[in-house]
């Protein structure tokens, strides 16, 4: 298990994934080095000798500068990291001119198939639903034969098979006539042919 990572190549800090023990030695990226103390969980650790004054680079950017200097495998946090941001900071507003900005793009739109029912499918299919396992192979052939001659703005035909129908009773039944509605009434499904042999449940 990876006890701590480098974020970016140009870090030279590395993150405790989990509580690190002093003179523990870990590997980051290949290169290990022997913490000088106990870094807690989420805390940085210089991976090379850092002098006073140096930045120390988190996300491969600078995020302060040492105000003393850190071998590698020491703590790096608030006690011997200050930030750059401190210090009055000039802002001025600028707007951008009439007509400038982002350039206009087409508002977002959904290229879907809205149902009768108010239902939006995101695929426009022909269904062929058995009633019965005993027509299952039949089924599939009415698939692959109408799949042969889609016409446009169909997406696919299929067929979709079971093992039940025959000699259901009570909850059983009852399940399997709620599968086949929902699947009946499915968005995706613009079309569905309901094959059955006059046998079933």
């Amino acid at each position: 298990m990876k006890r701590a990572i480098r974020i970016d190549t140009r870090d030279n800090v590395a993150v405790a994934l989990t509580r690190l023990a002093a003179g523990e030695r870990v590997a980051v990226e290949g290169r290990a080095v022997v913490l000088g103390e106990e870094i807690p969980p989420g805390h940085k650790f210089a991976l090379y000798d850092l002098p006073a004054g140096s930045r120390a680079v988190k996300y491969g950017h600078p995020i302060g500068r040492l105000v003393e200097g850190v071998k590698a495998g020491e703590w790096v946090h608030t006690h011997n990291l200050r930030s750059e941001l401190a210090g009055p900071r000039s802002y001025v507003y600028r707007p951008l001119k009439p007509g400038g900005g982002l350039p206009q793009s087409p508002p977002p739109a959904f290229r879907g198939y809205r149902r009768r029912d108010g239902k939006v499918g995101i695929r426009n299919e022909i269904w062929i639903l058995a009633t019965v396992a005993c027509i299952n192979k039949e089924c599939e052939r009415l698939a692959r034969l109408a799949g042969e001659r889609l016409p446009p703005g169909v997406d696919g035909v299929h067929a979709f098979g079971h093992p039940y129908g025959c000699s259901q009773v009570g909850e059983d039944l009852a399940r399997t006539r709620k599968i086949l509605a929902g699947l009946a009434r499915h968005p995706n499904a613009g079309g569905v042919l309901l094959v059955g042999l006059g046998c079933e449940e």
